[in-house]
């Protein structure tokens, strides 16, 4: 469920999540629970609490040069290569690969036209999973994708901490 905080209170935006929405896709990597147990207890209504790991989490996303309006065309080449992040995975970086809007041809992947991969970066802190986080996407290449790189920076934290206060009218 999506929330908001506003100077009348909590606001509803969304009351559904898919495991390929940002808001779930940073906590799954550190769900301590079995999340197929969640997910029969949601169903069967039992369910009264998730454990979760004590870690932050940071999702960033490469895009295609259409997403976000950058560009009206994509053109260029769209195969997207994960061996390198994939590597950083398996090397012991607290590291969670999620492709998206790809398509799975003979010789490799190739980028759609929305969100084609996102990575999690886990750490102790939020500038640690953020770090991992970049990192990965560093680490994918091809496809023309690009992404944001103030995505939890002590900037970004600082606009959204303020915007908060102002909608809460603080």
């Amino acid at each position: 469920m999506a929330m908001m905080h506003t100077a009348e209170g909590v606001k509803i935006l969304e009351s559904n999540s898919r495991p390929g929405d940002p808001e779930i896709q940073n906590i799954l990597p550190i769900l301590k629970d079995d999340f197929v147990d969640i997910c029969y207890a949601i169903l069967d209504g039992s369910l009264t609490r998730i454990e979760v790991e004590p870690k932050a989490t940071v999702v960033t996303y490469k895009v295609p040069p259409t997403y976000g309006g950058k560009e009206k065309e994509y053109l260029g080449d769209r195969h997207v290569g994960f061996s390198e992040a994939e590597a950083l995975a398996e090397s012991g970086e607290r590291l969670k690969i999620y492709p998206a809007a790809l398509e799975l041809r003979e010789g490799g992947a190739y980028a759609l036209s929305s969100r084609t991969v996102c990575t999690v970066g886990i750490g102790d802190s939020i500038e640690e999973a953020r770090e991992v986080s970049l990192k990965g996407l560093d680490a994918i290449k091809g496809g023309s994708l690009w992404y944001r790189t103030d995505i939890a920076s002590k900037e970004h934290i600082r606009r959204s901490v303020e915007h908060m206060r102002s909608l809460r009218g603080n």
